[in-house]
Protein backbone atom coordinates (compact mmCIF):
# COMPACT_ATOMS: atom_id res chain seq x y z
CA UNK A 1 0.00 0.00 0.00
CA UNK A 2 2.59 2.55 0.69
CA UNK A 3 3.96 2.01 -3.49
CA UNK A 4 0.06 2.79 -4.17
CA UNK A 5 0.36 6.17 -1.80
CA UNK A 6 3.89 7.31 -3.19
CA UNK A 7 2.88 6.84 -6.51
CA UNK A 8 -0.47 8.69 -5.91
CA UNK A 9 1.57 11.49 -4.04
CA UNK A 10 4.00 11.45 -7.48
CA UNK A 11 0.81 11.81 -9.81
CA UNK A 12 2.28 8.88 -11.34
CA UNK A 13 -0.38 7.51 -13.54
CA UNK A 14 1.71 4.60 -15.29
CA UNK A 15 2.74 3.59 -11.78
CA UNK A 16 -0.81 3.34 -10.46
CA UNK A 17 -2.11 1.14 -13.86
CA UNK A 18 0.85 -1.26 -13.03
CA UNK A 19 -0.07 -1.64 -9.81
CA UNK A 20 -3.62 -2.29 -10.72
CA UNK A 21 -2.53 -5.91 -11.80
CA UNK A 22 -1.62 -6.70 -7.75
CA UNK A 23 -3.25 -10.21 -6.42
CA UNK A 24 -3.67 -8.18 -3.41
CA UNK A 25 -7.15 -6.88 -4.03
CA UNK A 26 -7.01 -4.18 -1.42
CA UNK A 27 -3.84 -2.67 -3.73
CA UNK A 28 -5.91 -2.69 -6.74
CA UNK A 29 -8.77 -0.69 -5.36
CA UNK A 30 -6.14 1.82 -3.72
CA UNK A 31 -4.80 1.98 -7.16
CA UNK A 32 -8.36 2.26 -8.71
CA UNK A 33 -8.95 5.24 -6.54
CA UNK A 34 -5.76 7.18 -6.71
CA UNK A 35 -5.92 7.17 -10.53
CA UNK A 36 -9.73 8.45 -9.95
CA UNK A 37 -8.28 11.10 -8.01
CA UNK A 38 -5.80 12.03 -11.01
CA UNK A 39 -9.13 12.80 -12.98
CA UNK A 40 -8.83 13.42 -17.13
CA UNK A 41 -5.68 12.31 -17.07
CA UNK A 42 -5.80 8.84 -16.27
CA UNK A 43 -8.77 8.26 -18.52
CA UNK A 44 -6.95 6.76 -21.71
CA UNK A 45 -4.41 4.67 -19.68
CA UNK A 46 -7.60 2.76 -17.91
CA UNK A 47 -9.28 1.95 -21.71
CA UNK A 48 -5.90 0.62 -22.69
CA UNK A 49 -5.72 -1.43 -19.72
CA UNK A 50 -9.44 -2.76 -20.00
CA UNK A 51 -8.85 -3.48 -23.51
CA UNK A 52 -4.94 -5.30 -23.63
CA UNK A 53 -4.77 -6.33 -19.95
CA UNK A 54 -4.06 -9.91 -19.55
CA UNK A 55 -4.87 -9.78 -16.08
CA UNK A 56 -8.50 -10.17 -15.29
CA UNK A 57 -7.76 -8.15 -12.02
CA UNK A 58 -6.59 -5.28 -13.70
CA UNK A 59 -9.28 -4.91 -16.63
CA UNK A 60 -12.35 -5.27 -14.03
CA UNK A 61 -10.22 -2.50 -11.56
CA UNK A 62 -9.87 -0.26 -14.38
CA UNK A 63 -13.51 -0.70 -15.88
CA UNK A 64 -14.71 0.61 -12.33
CA UNK A 65 -12.33 3.42 -12.27
CA UNK A 66 -14.00 4.25 -15.98
CA UNK A 67 -17.24 4.42 -14.29
CA UNK A 68 -16.74 5.98 -11.23
CA UNK A 69 -15.05 9.01 -13.19
CA UNK A 70 -18.16 8.65 -15.50
CA UNK A 71 -20.36 8.78 -12.46
CA UNK A 72 -18.08 12.38 -11.40
CA UNK A 73 -18.75 13.91 -15.02
CA UNK A 74 -14.66 13.17 -16.00
CA UNK A 75 -16.06 11.71 -19.41
CA UNK A 76 -16.56 12.74 -21.94
CA UNK A 77 -17.55 11.88 -25.76
CA UNK A 78 -14.49 10.76 -27.04
CA UNK A 79 -14.72 7.67 -24.65
CA UNK A 80 -18.15 6.50 -26.09
CA UNK A 81 -16.73 4.51 -28.70
CA UNK A 82 -13.90 2.50 -26.21
CA UNK A 83 -17.15 2.18 -23.77
CA UNK A 84 -18.99 0.44 -26.44
CA UNK A 85 -16.66 -1.67 -27.15
CA UNK A 86 -16.17 -2.58 -23.60
CA UNK A 87 -20.17 -3.05 -23.19
CA UNK A 88 -19.85 -5.83 -26.03
CA UNK A 89 -16.61 -7.48 -25.93
CA UNK A 90 -16.04 -7.23 -22.05
CA UNK A 91 -16.48 -9.74 -19.16
CA UNK A 92 -19.52 -9.20 -17.50
CA UNK A 93 -17.84 -6.84 -15.17
CA UNK A 94 -16.47 -4.81 -17.49
CA UNK A 95 -19.33 -4.87 -19.01
CA UNK A 96 -21.71 -3.81 -16.48
CA UNK A 97 -18.92 -0.77 -15.86
CA UNK A 98 -19.28 0.46 -19.26
CA UNK A 99 -23.14 0.58 -19.25
CA UNK A 100 -23.01 2.97 -16.11
CA UNK A 101 -20.45 5.02 -17.20
CA UNK A 102 -21.90 4.87 -20.67
CA UNK A 103 -25.21 6.18 -19.30
CA UNK A 104 -23.47 8.81 -17.43
CA UNK A 105 -21.80 10.08 -19.97
CA UNK A 106 -24.98 10.34 -22.15
CA UNK A 107 -24.11 10.32 -25.39
CA UNK A 108 -26.95 9.03 -27.95
CA UNK A 109 -24.40 6.70 -29.95
CA UNK A 110 -24.76 4.93 -26.26
CA UNK A 111 -28.36 3.94 -26.73
CA UNK A 112 -28.76 0.65 -28.95
CA UNK A 113 -25.76 -1.10 -27.39
CA UNK A 114 -27.23 -0.59 -23.95
CA UNK A 115 -30.99 -1.85 -25.58
CA UNK A 116 -29.05 -4.81 -26.69
CA UNK A 117 -27.33 -4.90 -23.52
CA UNK A 118 -30.86 -4.60 -20.95
CA UNK A 119 -32.08 -7.24 -23.37
CA UNK A 120 -29.62 -9.52 -24.01
CA UNK A 121 -27.15 -9.05 -21.11
CA UNK A 122 -25.94 -12.80 -19.51
CA UNK A 123 -26.53 -11.46 -16.03
CA UNK A 124 -29.82 -9.70 -14.31
CA UNK A 125 -26.91 -6.90 -12.76
CA UNK A 126 -25.65 -5.90 -16.49
CA UNK A 127 -29.26 -5.76 -17.37
CA UNK A 128 -30.40 -3.67 -14.96
CA UNK A 129 -27.60 -1.39 -14.98
CA UNK A 130 -28.05 -1.12 -19.13
CA UNK A 131 -31.83 -0.23 -18.06
CA UNK A 132 -30.84 2.81 -15.97
CA UNK A 133 -28.26 3.95 -17.66
CA UNK A 134 -30.57 4.29 -20.63
CA UNK A 135 -32.91 6.24 -18.43
CA UNK A 136 -30.10 8.56 -17.81
CA UNK A 137 -29.50 9.62 -21.74
CA UNK A 138 -32.32 11.90 -23.20
CA UNK A 139 -33.24 10.08 -26.61
CA UNK A 140 -36.60 8.77 -27.86
CA UNK A 141 -35.22 5.68 -28.68
CA UNK A 142 -34.34 4.94 -24.96
CA UNK A 143 -37.50 5.91 -23.80
CA UNK A 144 -39.56 3.68 -26.18
CA UNK A 145 -37.50 0.78 -24.90
CA UNK A 146 -37.60 1.63 -21.87
CA UNK A 147 -41.38 1.79 -22.15
CA UNK A 148 -41.63 -1.75 -23.87
CA UNK A 149 -38.77 -3.78 -21.96
CA UNK A 150 -37.89 -4.84 -18.37
CA UNK A 151 -34.90 -6.61 -17.96
CA UNK A 152 -35.37 -10.57 -17.55
CA UNK A 153 -34.97 -12.36 -14.54
CA UNK A 154 -32.31 -14.79 -14.48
Amino acid sequence: MKDVEALSRQGSVAGLVKQLASEDGDVRDAAAEALVAIGEVAVQPLLETVHHSPDSGAREAAASALATLARNGMLGGAVVEPLIEILRDGSWWERLCAASALGYVGDPRAVEPLIEAMRHGEVVSLRETAQEALGRIDDQRAKRALSDDHPESE
